[in-house]
C-alpha cells in the first residue's frame, strides 16, 4: 500500500466513525440548533415550545464531528494493516448502530400531523385550496374551448384567402 491512499483511507474511516457516533449521541439530545419554520428563524439551546426542526442542527454537528475525525485520521495514519482493519470494523459497527437507531426511532414516530398554533393561516387545507383554484379557474378560463367557435362556423374555414383558381393546364368541366 502506498502512503497517501493509506492516509486517505484512515481519514475516511475516522470520519465515518466520528460522524456515526455523533449521530447516535445527538439522537436523543434535547438541545442544539433548531430551525423554526413558522417564523423562519434559528434558535440555539433547548427545544423551543413551538414547531421546530432539529435536522439542520444535527446534520451540521455530524458533519463537523466527521471533519474533525477525518483530520485526526489523516494525521494518525499508520502503516499497520491490523490497526486499519480494526478501525474499519469499528467504523462499520458504528455505522450499523447509527442506522439501526435511526430505524428504531422512525418506527415509533407518530404519523398524525402536529397541530399548528392558533392564529396562523392554513396554507395547505385541501378543501380551501380546491375552492380557491376553482374560483380562479372560473374567472380566467372560458367555458367553451376557443376552437369550438371555429368548428361551428364552416364559413370561417375558408376566409377568402384561398379562392379556387383555374389552372392553365387543367380545365374544369
Amino acid at each position: 500500500m502506498s502512503e497517501e491512499p493509506a492516509a486517505a483511507l484512515w481519514a475516511a474511516l475516522f470520519a465515518v466513525t466520528c460522524g456515526s457516533l455523533a449521530y447516535v449521541g445527538l439522537m436523543h439530545a434535547s438541545s442544539g440548533l433548531w430551525y423554526l419554520p413558522l417564523t423562519r428563524a434559528w434558535a440555539l439551546g433547548p427545544q423551543p415550545p413551538t414547531l421546530a426542526m432539529a435536522w439542520f442542527g444535527h446534520t451540521l454537528a455530524v458533519l463537523m464531528f466527521a471533519a474533525v475525525g477525518a483530520l485526526v485520521g489523516h494525521g494518525a495514519a499508520r502503516r499497520s494493516t491490523r490497526a486499519l482493519r480494526v478501525l474499519a470494523a469499528v467504523a462499520g459497527a458504528s455505522m450499523l448502530v447509527a442506522v439501526g437507531m435511526c430505524i428504531a426511532q422512525s418506527i415509533d414516530r407518530p404519523t398524525t400531523p402536529i397541530p399548528l398554533p392558533s392564529g396562523l393561516p392554513v396554507l395547505c387545507d385541501p378543501v380551501q385550496a380546491s375552492a380557491a383554484r376553482m374560483r380562479v379557474e372560473s374567472e380566467t378560463q372560458p367555458k367553451m374551448p376557443p376552437w369550438a367557435l371555429i368548428i361551428f362556423r364552416p364559413i370561417s374555414w375558408n376566409s377568402g384567402k384561398y379562392e379556387p383558381q383555374q389552372s392553365p393546364a387543367t380545365m374544369q368541366r
